[in-house]
């Protein structure tokens, strides 16, 4: 993941445009905001950097989209990253996928499909507090107050038409509107990061499956990172649970 908060959003564009590859240009191309256009073109650039860790920059010209938008390297069938076709080495088949929201941008690699999610909590901020590159409202005690409690139920309303009895429930039973919010955020990152790995976009259905008891063959990730934000990944795999190495890299 990656904190892409600057002073310069213009200028920060303008170079990571001039260094994208051509899948990010012609994404970012079609971005209307500027801001989405900044968040898309370092979600690449942090999937760069991911592969250059790895030794597999090269990957990055490869990049194309699949039956349902999803990205992905396209380096040929399975046969075509072995020796001879057989016992799996340095070059095996690697997927990823990326998510950007607010100043926060994540990416995730895997030889397994996965998907990733990040989303800002949208929890009001009290007027003490100021932040200049985020999009928190402030505001007086009063009126978050009341805006908090709305945030909430418009929330869990979503939550009782869209995710499982029990997921809705684990919402329900937390005590504060905060903290509803954050359950809520929590979930649907969860969420995401599961429609995003199944490749199918919402026709996979937000019901389809209980993130916190997913079936054989899915491992989710959380990042346990408290900065505002919630970061989930969704890994599939046909065997053992899957690990995950979290990192943090300078994209700005």
């Amino acid at each position: 993941m990656s904190d892409i908060a600057t002073d310069d959003p213009a200028g920060a564009c303008e170079k990571l445009y001039r260094a994208a590859c051509g899948y990010a240009k012609k994404r970012a191309d079609a971005c209307k905001r500027p801001g989405d256009k900044l968040r898309t073109l370092a979600a690449f650039e942090l999937l760069r950097l991911a592969l250059k860790e790895e030794g597999r920059e090269e990957l990055m010209d490869t990049i194309a989209a699949g039956e349902y938008g999803k990205p992905f390297f396209d380096v040929g069938p399975d046969e075509a990253l072995t020796e001879g076709g057989a016992e799996k080495n340095e070059k095996a088949r690697l997927y990823f996928n990326i998510s950007h929201s607010g100043d926060r941008v994540m990416c995730v690699l895997s030889p397994f499909e996965c998907g990733c999610d990040v989303e800002r909590i949208k929890v009001p901020l009290p007027d003490s507090i100021s932040e200049s590159h985020d999009t928190h409202d402030v505001l007086d005690a009063g009126t978050r107050n009341e805006k908090t409690e709305k945030t909430s139920a418009r929330d869990l309303s979503v939550a009782k038409r869209f995710f499982t009895e029990s997921e809705a429930a684990c919402i329900e039973r937390e005590p504060d509107p905060e903290d509803k919010i954050k359950m809520f955020t929590r979930i649907w990152t969860l969420k995401e990061s599961y429609i995003k790995c199944d490749g199918r976009g919402l026709r996979a259905g937000l019901d389809s499956i209980e993130v916190f008891e997913p079936p054989k063959g899915l491992t989710f990730h959380e990042l346990p990172i408290d900065d505002g934000y919630c970061y989930s990944c969704c890994i599939k795999s046909a065997g053992d649970k899957t690990t995950l190495k979290a990192e943090s890299l300078k994209v700005i």
